[in-house]
């Protein structure tokens, strides 16, 4: 189809006074546009406050996440900032009701929720596809592969995986944990593996473009993420038939990852596997969550 990318200085670098003066200088000079949907979540109240001084009709506040990310100075100024949303928003959209009532506290009750979806057909289970992954990476067909895909960043605690991980592995030796993405916390966390002495079980893969395909190789998909809307990754295994492990709700209540317990219960690997290759073979189930698994 075609089209412009136009990129102003990030806030980060320039400050707050320069960004509002490049977003308005921006929004003056392209009058014409009719719509700006806006996916920053707090910060769409700087972006949508310029469109509006510019005369734009349409302006779209979309909410990705239930929590800000940063220090107390940074989240009360997206608190902050945050507050524009009310008056300068046309519309309001949310990815989950969680991520709605978090942005638009007043005004849940009328966002459309936009549900994240994906190419079904791209995800679903091929058992060829699943050897061929284990054999690119070198996973055996016996051993219990952990998954997960998503940016080293604070807010995906893999700090909080590795620490999981580790604990498997001491009453099941024959597990890989495999990490897809790429962030400035990596690092630390290649780091963290090393302190461990558990290297050599962990697949740092970096940024893939066939998430798709990685994903048939994984045992259990492991999401501990602190705070999420609705992560598209998750419904992306959902499409591929495969257990879940998903610790956000206790991770937004606590503050903190949930125990191990609660995390790899006892005989949760071998029920996993037995199980969850039997649902991928039939293909008549969808795994929505590991506690299937627990009772």
């Amino acid at each position: 189809m075609g089209g412009i990318v136009h990129r102003i200085p990030h806030i980060t670098d320039n400050g707050h006074r320069s960004y509002s003066r490049a977003l308005r200088r921006f929004f003056d000079s392209h009058r014409h546009y009719r719509t700006v949907h806006s996916h920053m979540d707090k910060m769409s109240g700087l972006v949508l406050f310029a469109a509006k001084k510019a005369g734009i009709p349409i302006r779209i506040a979309h909410s990705h996440n239930t929590m800000s990310e940063g220090g107390y100075a940074a989240r009360l100024y997206k608190w902050y900032i945050g507050n524009r949303i009310a008056s300068s928003a046309t519309v309001r959209m949310a990815c989950s009701a969680a991520a709605a009532a978090w942005l638009f506290p007043n005004k849940a009750g009328d966002t459309l929720i936009l549900k994240n979806g994906i190419e079904s057909g791209r995800f679903a289970f091929q058992a060829e596809v699943r050897e061929q992954v284990r054999a690119e990476l070198d996973i055996s067909s016996q051993t219990f592969a952990v998954g997960h895909v998503g940016r080293f960043l604070h807010q995906k605690n893999h700090a909080y995986l590795v620490d999981r991980f580790a604990e498997l592995l001491s009453r099941h030796e024959d597990s890989v944990l495999v990490l897809a993405g790429d962030g400035p916390l990596r690092s630390q966390i290649e780091q963290k593996a090393r302190d461990y002495g558990i290297q050599s079980k962990i697949r740092f893969l970096g940024v893939r473009s066939d998430v798709d395909r990685l994903m048939q190789g994984f045992d259990v998909f492991v999401f501990p993420s602190f705070h999420e809307g609705l992560p598209v990754t998750l419904v992306e295994a959902q499409g591929g038939w495969l257990a879940l492990r998903d610790l956000r709700f206790h991770n937004e209540r606590s503050g903190h990852g949930a125990g191990a317990d609660s995390f790899f219960p006892a005989g949760f690997e071998g029920k996993v596997s037995k199980q969850t290759h039997g649902y991928r073979e039939a293909k008549g189930f969808q795994i929505d969550s590991a506690r299937r698994f627990e009772s």
